[in-house]
């Protein structure tokens, strides 16, 4: 598959090393700046072009009239400059083109008719789907993570086991047993990563400590399977948002109804001004610097079930939730960017501490070559790929059960 993406920030060279990772693709980055094409190139398999991605020219030089998919990433402030480029795509022959913004107005669904008549497949707003997966992590407080499919009916959720977990040493199928009979849930271990390696587990598989396990169930199952792994249920009471970003008033507004109190904290006045006059009266809104530790204990970060570091800075988020951790925070959730960080806060390099470290999902639909999109995500990096696709009644194996 032929892939142009427009932008070599953050979003754009994190999307075309995973993309060019999987192999069979054709990966051509555009980018102004020739520094950060360099930056991309040194790790990953992919023609760069250094220019602007709204120039013809440019567009021509990059053979986007052969291009299977436009992705135009440039940063958010640039939302303007993304439209253009994947609207001149469309016009020069690529089949599909996506393109990143940073407007909620944008995504209303009028506008979303408006944008397809004039050409552009799918938009999306990298700062409401980091919001929305933070929401979602805490609606399962139990999972580290969690994707919904067959529009919500199932659940892909990812946990982590301790030493204190009753199934260690146990085989897969005595445990599907066990809770089939007990609970009379239906559920499958769709994969278990255990020291950087994925494993599809078999009926004989035995669990062990730290193994972070995938599994599929009912949304109204997950609960009761999550309790039969021994994993701790948290009840997200109290949350302390650090960083007053898009990203982190979206969160606050997604879970002020349902929370029993919720404080952002920002360092920029007039930031806090404008939460103050967006956001519901229940959400305490804080003018500090979120790394001064004195400041979180005084706001009482202690008596915390959930925080929330969605600065700007990376490196702030995941050493707030470390001192988070220190402080006695149960769970600690940062927001990063850059795939180095999200491994290291997996491997507990971060301390004793234990972070969630949510980072921007592209929800670019997978556009097999017969047309039939499916929905997708991707956990942990790049080695854990999760698709939905709906088979046509033709197909050999539709209608085929898969069992328990």
């Amino acid at each position: 598959m032929k892939i142009i993406i427009a932008g070599a920030c953050e979003v754009g060279s994190h999307l075309a090393k995973l993309l060019a990772a999987y192999g069979g693709n054709d990966i051509t980055l555009i980018d102004p700046e020739e520094e950060r094409l360099e930056s991309v190139i040194e790790t990953a398999d992919i023609v760069t072009i250094c220019g602007d991605s709204s120039s013809i020219r440019i567009l021509q030089e990059a053979a986007v009239d052969k291009a299977d998919l436009f992705v135009a990433v440039h940063p958010a402030r640039e939302q303007h400059h993304n439209i253009s480029s994947a609207l001149l795509a469309k016009k020069l022959g690529c089949p599909k083109v996506v393109a990143r913004v940073g407007n909620e107005e944008y995504l209303s669904y009028d506008n979303r008719i408006l944008f397809t008549d004039m050409g552009i497949d799918l938009m999306f707003y990298p700062e409401q789907i980091a919001a929305q997966e933070i929401a979602n992590t805490l609606k399962n407080a139990g999972a580290s993570e969690s994707l919904d499919f067959a529009r919500g009916r199932l659940q892909l959720s990812v946990v982590k086991l301790d030493a204190t977990s009753p199934v260690l040493d146990a085989r897969l199928i005595d445990f599907s047993r066990e809770i089939a009979e007990k609970l009379d849930i239906h559920f499958r271990i769709v994969a278990v990563s255990r020291m950087g390696e994925t494993i599809i587990p078999g009926p004989d598989f035995k669990f062990k400590e730290k193994d972070t396990v995938y599994l599929v169930t009912l949304r109204e199952s997950l609960e009761p399977l999550l309790r039969a792994l021994g994993v701790t249920m948290l009840q997200a009471r109290r949350v302390m948002i650090l960083g007053g970003s898009n990203t982190g008033s979206m969160v606050a507004r997604m879970i002020a109804p349902t929370t029993q109190e919720v404080k952002i904290i920002d360092k920029n006045r007039d930031v806090c001004l404008a939460l103050s006059e967006q956001l519901p009266p229940s959400v305490k809104i804080i003018n500090g610097d979120v790394r001064n530790t004195d400041l979180l204990i005084e706001e009482g970060i202690g008596n915390c079930d959930v925080v929330i570091a969605v600065t700007d800075n990376a490196e702030t988020n995941i050493l707030s939730c470390v001192a988070a951790k220190s402080l006695g925070v149960p769970k600690g959730i940062a927001e990063v960017e850059n795939i180095e960080y999200l491994r290291l806060a997996e491997g507990g390099r971060f301390g004793n501490s234990r972070q969630d470290a949510q980072r921007y999902r592209i929800p670019l639909r997978r556009h097999h070559r017969r047309g039939h999109p499916g929905h997708g995500g991707l956990y942990r990096g790049r080695q854990h790929p999760a698709q939905d696709l709906r088979p046509r009644h033709r197909v050999q194996y539709a209608g085929y059960h898969t069992g328990r």
